[in-house]
């Protein structure tokens, strides 16, 4: 029972599934939906900070780097072009239900 909670709470950790994957995993592995539902919510929503943890250390350590910098802005820059209009016109909900849309690619790494 173990091995199940602790691979479910991994496929909500991981930008392969999320807790689209973890929360039918455990549910298929007979365990406690409540326990499940709240473990691979709880991990998910964890994805954030760590996220913002990591990338700020990664991009504290490469920024030095040209290619890195250049590469950097660019994809910036694109992310803020493709995102603005949108997100001005459906505002932060119109952006939780992006990334609550079950498919792959639209959760909290997207």
């Amino acid at each position: 029972m173990i091995k199940e909670i602790i691979i479910t709470l991994l496929w909500s950790l991981s930008p392969f599934g999320e807790a689209k994957v973890g929360i039918p995993y455990g549910l298929l592995n007979d365990l406690n939906p409540y326990l499940v539902l709240v473990g691979a919510i709880a991990a998910n929503i964890l994805v954030f900070p760590m996220m913002l943890f990591f990338l700020d250390k990664i991009n504290t350590s490469f920024i030095r780097w040209r290619w890195y910098k250049k590469s950097a802005l660019w994809v910036a820059k694109r992310a803020k072009k493709g995102s603005g209009d949108k997100l001005e016109k459906y505002g932060y909900i119109g952006l939780a239900l992006f990334v609550m849309i079950p498919l792959p690619g639209t959760g909290v790494y997207a």
